[in-house]
């Protein structure tokens, strides 16, 4: 039950890091305000969110708590939480990094 989910996982990955390399590469960004990366970050972001509910890959008797997806992605937020609050007011202010 794990192993489909981190094949899709894997297989969107290349999605998401091409259509980066896209923004990169032919300088797209320059042209980008915070509702443009709103829009590509969510979007690219709503096919792992949305998979669970939409495309279960585990039994639909099981409850959504129990699925693998939403365990993994529960990590993701709690550590994406970590990195950008904690660690950076730990590298702003206790590392005095100006």
């Amino acid at each position: 039950r794990k192993r489909a989910y981190e094949i899709w996982v894997l297989s969107y990955s290349v999605v998401w890091m091409g259509c980066f390399a896209i923004i990169i590469v032919r300088q797209l960004y320059e042209s980008f305000d915070a509702a443009s990366y709103a829009i590509v970050c969510g979007t690219l972001a709503s096919p792992l969110l949305l998979q669970p509910l939409l495309y279960p890959l585990e039994s639909s008797a099981s409850p959504l708590s129990e699925h693998h997806a939403t365990r993994a992605q529960l990590w993701v937020f709690i550590f994406g939480f970590i990195g950008n609050y904690w660690y950076t007011h730990y590298f702003y202010c206790v590392l005095q990094h100006a």
